[in-house]
């Protein structure tokens, strides 16, 4: 193809939010949310819920184990309109909600907890 021919994707990359995302790591996320989707069906009939979280980049001990995070920090801030990182509070409100009663009719899906990171 003219893509190969101009040497695109020969690393096996895909452009995904204007990053480059490796194709293993995508294949995990649409693998996770294939699972989500199948046990959402299968516990309806027993009235449980399940969803996956998408949380953004959470300021937490383990985000400083990954290599350049003070890049991947920078970056986050930058494009989250609230120019502040995902906290785990955040993350455990969501799950609160989730566990309410009145959440019940939410199941199957993919919550972004990311304070708007990943709209831009």
């Amino acid at each position: 193809t003219k893509a190969m021919d101009e040497g695109y994707g020969i690393d096996m990359t895909i452009l995904k939010e204007k990053r480059d995302i490796k194709i293993r790591e995508v294949l995990i996320e649409a693998t996770l949310e294939a699972i989500n989707r199948s046990m959402a069906i299968e516990f309806a009939t027993s009235q449980i819920t399940c969803n996956c979280i998408q949380a953004g980049v959470t300021d937490t001990d383990s985000l400083k184990r990954i290599p350049m995070y003070e890049a991947l920090k920078k970056m986050s801030l930058k494009r989250n309109p609230n120019h502040r990182l995902t906290q785990p509070e955040d993350v455990a409100n969501v799950v609160y909600l989730l566990a309410l009663k009145e959440s019940q009719w939410i199941t199957g899906n993919v919550i972004k907890v990311d304070g708007g990171e990943s709209l831009q």
